[in-house]
């Protein structure tokens, strides 16, 4: 009986302070056990093991409070509170290092202020040090014009999980259905609603460019008539709230990135909710034997660039340096002259993008120019903004075992220009290797063995820039 009383009359005092006022203003519940924690991390400072001496001090620190005459108390009176006890209770040393220990936290909450540029910190802030703020400003959080922020971390992350969750509307059996053949018209354009607020998934609000993702993937999802609903009714769905049971997953993805358990890539996080939109950071194009064909693939990998991803290349397919070009009566400049304008372009992009642009250049071990390919970044002093590897094909090992003359083939018409000796290519690879680290090796046969579309789309020729072996 004894115990039952104690417990409710603790339990009357904890309905009268369940409540506090944090330093933004915002309303959470009393936790006295954080109190503890911080008593008991105090004292471990000076020495201190006695948890339960931590517990007795901490529900001391409870009863004043209970004295204090507001319904919320505040949490610098909460921890003034705490330092008041320590001291009267003859704990001096614990107390000049909790005091300590608010002056540090003050100075971190202080220097996050102004790495954000708000007036208080959030639950969010919170959870990152500094120099990990820094980053976010610098490559993440939305800016005005004149460079101000206008986005908190607190938003990116939402915005980012709310992006990252809408393909699961797609796999809704009242969305998308893979056997119904039922053909859906819908006109092409779409412009997202003026009035934005409308478009919910729970308590997430769905900006202008979650919208236009939505209409982008409706319309890769219905590219062989396969939606059960219109674009216009799958919208009024959202407005209706019909998808709010999707809330858990945003909150699930949110909760994973703000408690730093799982971080997106650089492009998601940059891009989700925001106008360029793309998540992916690898990419891999063809370089074709033209001017048009290579100015192409010079654009789009500056597209991607611009939004952070990273771009490979295999570059076997231009014909060699002083080749006769017919077009033109003059002379091919080869694979390098087209790999160093690459370069220059990934210079140039990188200073305004959200980061430096990756390329990953690649070779066939027989093209003509294999030799000056070896060497490209000797002293690590061209091709900065590249990794370069050599594609070994699989007749190499049979000339590389034999010693016998390695043939070397022009793309273009498939003739053998002229002979390598196999065993000085692969020394060259292996002191290039050593001198400057590059190039690296990929195996044609290997990385094919295992290629479940080689039937389909061909053999793997290069990789990106990320997946590079070597």
């Amino acid at each position: 009986m004894l115990c039952f009383r104690v417990s409710s009359e603790k339990g009357e005092k904890m309905q009268k302070l369940s409540q506090i006022r944090k330093r933004d203003g915002t309303i959470v519940g009393f936790d006295q056990g954080k109190i503890t924690e911080a008593i008991f991390k105090a004292a471990r400072a000076v020495g201190g093991k006695d948890r339960k001496l931590a517990i007795q001090l901490s529900d001391k620190v409870f009863e004043k409070l209970l004295k204090i005459d507001k319904a919320v108390p505040a949490v610098e009176e909460i921890q003034d509170t705490v330092e008041k006890v320590l001291i009267e209770e003859g704990h001096a040393s614990t107390a000049k290092a909790y005091i300590l220990y608010r002056q540090q936290r003050a100075e971190i909450r202080k220097e996050k202020q102004l790495v954000l540029e708000k007036e208080e910190i959030d639950e969010v802030d919170k959870h990152f040090d500094v120099n990990a703020l820094r980053v976010l400003k610098a490559r993440y959080l939305r800016k005005d014009a004149t460079g101000k922020l206008i986005e908190t971390p607190k938003e990116l992350f939402t915005r980012v999980a709310t992006h990252a969750a809408l393909p699961d509307l797609f796999y809704d059996k009242r969305v998308f259905d893979i056997h119904s053949m039922q053909p859906v018209n819908e006109p092409s354009d779409f412009k997202p609603a003026v009035n934005e607020d409308q478009y919910c998934i729970g308590h997430y609000k769905l900006n202008r460019y979650h919208l236009e993702a939505v209409k982008r993937m409706y319309d890769r999802f219905n590219i062989n008539r396969q939606m059960r609903v219109s674009w216009n009714k799958l919208f009024d769905m959202i407005k209706n709230g019909e998808f709010n049971e999707y809330e858990s997953n945003i909150d699930e993805l949110y909760n994973l990135m703000t408690y730093k358990l799982f971080m997106p890539n650089t492009p998601a996080i940059a891009n989700f909710g925001n106008p360029l939109g793309m998540g992916s950071a690898c990419f891999v194009l063809d370089v074709p034997d033209s001017i048009e064909g290579i100015m192409e693939t010079l654009k789009n990998t500056a597209v991607v660039f611009k939004a952070g991803g990273g771009m490979g290349y295999n570059f076997s397919k231009l014909r060699p340096e002083g080749d006769f070009v017919s077009s033109t009566g003059g002379i091919a400049s080869g694979p390098l002259s087209f790999m160093r304008l690459f370069d220059t372009m990934t210079e140039v992009i990188k200073q305004g993008g959200i980061r430096r642009g990756a390329n990953m250049g690649i070779l066939n071990s027989n093209h003509p120019d294999i030799e000056k390919f070896i060497t490209a970044k000797e002293g690590n002093k061209a091709l900065r903004n590249f990794n370069i590897s050599v594609l070994i094909m699989p007749d190499f090992w049979e000339h590389y075992e034999n010693n016998t003359p390695y043939p070397l083939v022009n793309p273009k018409d498939g003739k053998v220009v002229r002979y390598a000796n196999p065993r000085q290519l692969f020394d060259k690879i292996v002191y290039q290797a050593w001198e400057s680290a590059e190039p690296g090796v990929i195996f044609f046969d290997r990385v094919n063995d295992t290629n479940p579309f080689y039937e389909h789309l061909g053999p793997i020729v290069t990789t990106n820039p990320f997946c590079k072996a070597g």
